[in-house]
């Protein structure tokens, strides 16, 4: 299992150079994971003896192959780790056993005081369901009596002839499939352990023992479950490596549902919990890393483009721990365990990949959990468990000074990152479901984001302007209508208005006519009286007209008075962000 353990060394001539006490280390480090045995007196039987054991250790820990005690071979062995020895003739670990029944039984003895009950359940059920979901197992909790794996927390000796050692060291072990202690599967209670990524994570641990109580040995491949090291991987999504599901398949068979079909399942872009393992621009488009695929993201495009990694690059590993542009030189690195993969364009460079240790990174370090780029300094930052490394590209070499906590440098980011980019002076760390948004300049987070929104936010802004295109639609619609309505009623008025003028005027004659029959010769004054008065009241109309006129142009100007200030007083609504000042 991947799993690591921090510490700062320097890589000197004379690291050759040990104490009695650290060469007392290596040697029950030797006799308790590589079987090197030693006279009753507790001295060595023969230099040849250590130095092969030496060499059986960095060979199957992907060491340089010295047989001598350096500094890179000591620092692995004050890594955390499994209790179960590596290779040679197992202390208690014969080869190639197997329970013969697939319907098993597993029980909790006791509980650590450092998680609740509930979440220790938990941890466990989860670890059994990693192995059932690809072979026919099946796992049944039972309360009392003798299950097929018996599961406790101990310190030192805790009654199996094979103590912890305290903190650190020696996490847990389990023994193989068999009777009396066989499957049983034992964790050291001086370890702090968690659901997360302080102090170690049960669920990872578990599943690894849950693994070798199975059956299974210890694996040479760093990426494997089985890898006796730790290092935390995060658990959300958790997928068994490919080389754990060949190992346990080969035991028992496949499940009926294998999640590692011919056909992958891929990664759902949107679902709220989603995690990345690696994020870079590349010429202008991003590459979003997720298990085996990764997501292809131009600015005119709306949905990404989902690739599995080995149909463009078949000699890189399956899946890829950090990732990084360098604009300058139009390369981008792909970081995988120690090794280091450069492209330009789609094509692998010559001469890669190469180790992570010709950057300058300690030999200790086993895999970048993210990078980036920042081109305005020409630095690249190396993230990698709670530190980070500057590296200076230009001379190529790390800066001094480092590593540095991210915690100090970066704060409220937390205490690892998954992956990061850098665009417009920002820095955008992932962590778990979460993405944030920190300015370079201001040192602080400007906002808080779900990490899906990196690809749901196209849509929901594509969606946002449909909405707003359609409100503009009605609105023009309804104005038009208004409009319409408007121009009707004024038509209407002018009728009516008319309609009531030629009455009017009809009447007028007809009085006229009236007084012609009574009298004779006062037609004429008659006729000269009704004109004035048509006169009189149509300057009179006008003036009423005008007066309606005045006090509509008067009210139409107090109501866009008004509406400035309200527009004045409203202004844009701003976001919701999280920043540093919470």
């Amino acid at each position: 299992m991947s799993w690591c353990f921090r510490l700062q060394i320097s890589d000197e001539d004379d690291s050759d150079e040990f104490t009695k006490q650290e060469l007392q280390f290596a040697e029950r480090y030797l006799k308790t994971h590589y079987n090197l045995w030693s006279s009753p007196a507790g001295i060595l039987k023969s230099g040849d003896t250590f130095s092969t054991k030496l060499r059986e250790m960095q060979s199957f820990l992907g060491l340089e192959v010295t047989g001598k005690l350096n500094e890179e071979t000591y620092e692995l062995m004050k890594q955390p780790r499994c209790g179960v020895p590596d290779v040679g003739e197992y202390n208690f670990f014969p080869r190639k056993l197997k329970w013969s029944h697939n319907n098993l039984t597993y029980r909790i003895l006791n509980y650590t005081p450092d998680l609740k009950k509930s979440e220790v359940e938990r941890a466990f059920r989860k670890a059994f369901k990693v192995w059932s979901d690809v072979t026919p197992l099946n796992f049944t909790r039972i309360r009392t009596g003798v299950a097929d794996i018996m599961i406790s927390f101990g310190r030192r000796e805790h009654g199996d002839f094979y103590p912890f050692d305290g903190p650190s060291g020696l996490l847990a072990h389990a023994f193989p499939p068999g009777p009396g202690s066989g499957g049983d599967a034992h964790f050291d209670e001086d370890e702090l352990w968690s659901t997360d990524s302080k102090g170690y994570n049960l669920f990872l641990v578990a599943t690894h023992e849950f693994g070798h109580a199975l059956g299974l040995e210890h694996s040479r491949d760093p990426g494997a479950l089985m890898y006796p090291i730790y290092t935390y991987t995060g658990n959300t999504d958790f997928l068994l490596p490919d080389d754990d599901v060949q190992g346990i398949q080969t035991l028992y068979g496949a499940g009926d549902h294998d999640p590692h079909p011919d056909h992958p399942k891929t990664p759902e872009k949107c679902s709220e919990n989603l995690t990345l393992d690696a994020i870079t621009e590349f010429r202008g488009e991003m590459m979003i890393f997720k298990d085996r695929f990764f997501w292809r993201l131009h600015p005119q495009m709306i949905e990404a483009d989902l690739v599995q990694i080995r149909s463009f690059w078949p000699e890189i590993p399956t899946k890829i721990d950090a990732a990084y542009e360098h604009s300058d030189k139009d390369r981008v690195l792909l970081f995988r365990g120690r090794k280091v993969w450069a492209l330009n364009g789609y094509d692998i460079i010559e001469g890669y990949p190469k180790k992570i240790y010709e950057l300058g990174l300690p030999k200790f370090i086993k895999t970048i959990d993210a990078a980036v780029h920042i081109g305005e300094t020409g630095k690249t930052l190396f993230f990698t468990g709670e530190k980070y490394w500057s590296y200076d590209e230009q001379n190529q070499i790390m800066d001094k000074g480092y590593p540095r906590f991210i915690h100090d440098d970066f704060p409220g980011i937390g205490r690892r990152v998954d992956a990061v980019y850098q665009k417009n002076g920002y820095l955008y760390f992932f962590n778990g479901p979460l993405q944030f948004e920190f300015s370079i300049w201001d040192e602080r987070i400007v906002r808080v984001l779900r990490t899906n929104s990196i690809f749901c936010k196209k849509k929901k802004e594509k969606e946002k302007e449909k909405k707003k295109k359609k409100k503009k639609k009605k609105k023009k619609k309804k104005k038009k209508k208004k409009k319409k309505k408007k121009k009707k009623k004024k038509k209407k008025k002018k009728k009516k208005e008319e309609e009531e003028e030629e009455e009017e005027e009809g009447g007028g004659g007809g009085g006229g006519g009236a007084g012609g029959r009574g009298g004779g010769g006062g037609e004429g004054e008659g006729e000269e009286e009704e004109k004035e008065k048509k006169e009189k009241e149509k300057e009179k109309k006008e003036k009423e007209k005008e007066k309606e006129e005045k006090k509509k142009k008067k009210k139409k100007k107090k109501k866009k008075k008004k509406k400035k200030k309200k527009k004045k007083g409203k202004g844009f609504p701003c976001p919701v962000m999280f920043d540093s000042r919470g």
